[in-house]
């Protein structure tokens, strides 16, 4: 996390570790129509896997490691932003994530 004080100096804590965000939804799930067209909406995580019972869809993230610290900054910071985070770059050190998980949850079913 990168973030500037009151004070004006910049500082960058490793408080967030990559994690890769998953959703199990029913098979029957679709996604309606408003969210694809606004512009507003959250980014939309990519269906990893579809079958009989259920769809799986996932998205890189970032978690906290530390909240204490996490609080803190916020208490003392004037600006923050996550330069590196998953969620932003789109790219996880696990590169093959995508077919990993598929592979893994044909597997099981």
């Amino acid at each position: 996390m990168s973030w500037r004080s009151n004070d004006g100096s910049s500082h960058k804590d490793a408080i967030a570790r990559e994690s890769l965000d998953i959703w199990i939804m029913p098979a029957d799930y679709r996604e309606g129509f408003w969210p694809r067209i606004n512009l507003h909406a959250p980014e939309h995580p990519t269906e990893v896997s579809s079958g009989s019972a259920v769809k799986v869809f996932a998205m890189p993230s970032h978690a906290l490691i530390d909240q204490t610290r996490f609080k803190d900054i916020l208490a003392s910071a004037a600006e923050t932003d996550w330069p590196d985070s998953p969620s932003r770059s789109r790219k996880l050190s696990w590169t093959t994530w995508r077919t990993t998980l598929a592979d893994a949850l044909a597997a099981g079913s």
